[in-house]
């Protein structure tokens, strides 16, 4: 048999079935026949009410996530399970003291650009590709892969998820800094993925929460440039420390005892505290408008997405003006500085924190649209 009966939900109240093919397992997956489905509340309000909150049904879906069954194929079949709609990683605290729905170390990893094509299936869409800084993406249980939207997605684009068992990882990440997050490139050959995997990126959100009502795009931009906060922060935090302490081989003062090194680094401290001010003030501002119960405005937006990649520069250019007080100690390999400054060269040049950000943040401030695509 290589079709099954599926009924899906089209509209509230609106649930045809339909012949479709028996997906095929990959990877460590198994296919299970589905035997008896339990009613969640949430199913109850996707059928009457046709969504939950401001996620509704936008293509074809099928009901139902508490289920048992009998694994058909492979070296368990036959057997008959309870399937638990998560991915627990069974090693944490929460999860040998027996609550696994509660595992908190799931590990999300994602690779949107370029969005490489997909062909359209009965069950969802086969992804082939190449996609580049997945990081973290050797220590995942879960990668994105960046797919193109259709007229449901009003021009996004959707992210795939995929076991990363299925994909190929290209360690090709040979650079100046951030060499630790492992930002491979990612490739697939002909991977089909469910459209249950997929969701909009940039999306609405399908939980009520203030958290999921952020603009996605925007928080993803602040994740990056916080990073650079980190960097120069230890930068300085060396500089203050070690700087105090250090002779010059010439036998000049060291280099606490100089006043050009005392002003440029405290200079250097004004400006890195500025920028993370504005950060965490746009970033206060809009959270307490999602937790009032209201929106992120477009103005707010652009407060956040300006102060994000304001602080990546800001923190590239604390970091070199550290290193240039240094004096000769920080040209050596096996002198920390050099590594940070390579680190935060990194944040600063991703599209999202890119100059273009600017000219955008600048026409919503003046009432224009944004100059550049995904701003929010």
């Amino acid at each position: 048999m290589s079709s099954m009966r599926v009924a899906r939900l089209h509209g509230p109240g609106d649930v045809r079935q339909t012949e479709e093919e028996i997906p095929r397992p990959a990877g460590a997956e198994q296919l299970v026949e589905v035997t008896s489905v339990g009613i969640c509340g949430s199913d109850l309000h996707w059928f009457s009410e046709g969504g939950i909150g401001d996620a509704v049904v936008s293509r074809p879906l099928v009901l139902g996530h508490e289920m048992a069954g009998v694994v058909r194929g492979g070296p368990d079949d036959g057997t008959r399970v309870a399937i638990d709609p998560a991915i627990p990683c069974e090693e944490c605290e929460v999860c040998k003291a027996g609550h696994p729905n509660l595992c908190p170390d799931v590990v999300f990893a994602g690779a949107l650009f370029p969005v490489q094509p997909a062909r359209p299936t009965g069950r969802g869409f086969v992804v082939d590709g190449r996609w580049k800084f997945a990081s973290g993406c050797m220590a995942a249980d879960i990668v994105c892969v960046g797919i193109p939207g259709d007229d449901t997605t009003s021009g996004k684009p959707r992210g795939a998820l995929v076991r990363p068992e299925r994909l190929e990882i290209v360690q090709d990440w040979d650079v100046v800094g951030m060499q630790g997050t492992g930002s491979f490139d990612l490739v697939a050959h002909d991977v089909e993925v469910g459209r249950e995997w997929t969701f909009i990126r940039g999306g609405e959100p399908v939980i009520d929460e203030p958290l999921y009502r952020y603009p996605a795009i925007t928080y993803a931009a602040q994740v990056l440039s916080v990073v650079s906060a980190g960097v120069a922060r230890a930068a300085l935090d060396f500089a203050e420390d070690v700087g105090s302490g250090r002779a010059s081989i010439t036998g000049a003062p060291k280099l606490a005892d100089r006043p050009y090194y005392r002003a440029g680094i405290a200079e250097a401290e004004a400006t890195l505290r500025s920028a993370r001010a504005y950060f965490y003030e746009a970033a206060d501002e809009a959270w307490q408008a999602l937790v009032d119960g209201g929106v992120v405005s477009d103005e707010q937006n652009a407060h956040l997405r300006l102060s994000a990649a304001h602080l990546a520069r800001t923190c590239a250019q604390v970091v070199h003006q550290v290193v240039s007080l240094s004096g000769t100690a920080a040209i050596y390999r096996n002198h920390p500085l050099p590594a940070l400054l390579g680190d935060a060269l990194v944040p600063q040049e991703h599209a999202f924190l890119s100059p273009a950000v600017y000219d955008a943040a600048g026409a919503v401030l003046m009432g224009q649209p944004p100059t550049m695509p995904a701003f929010r």
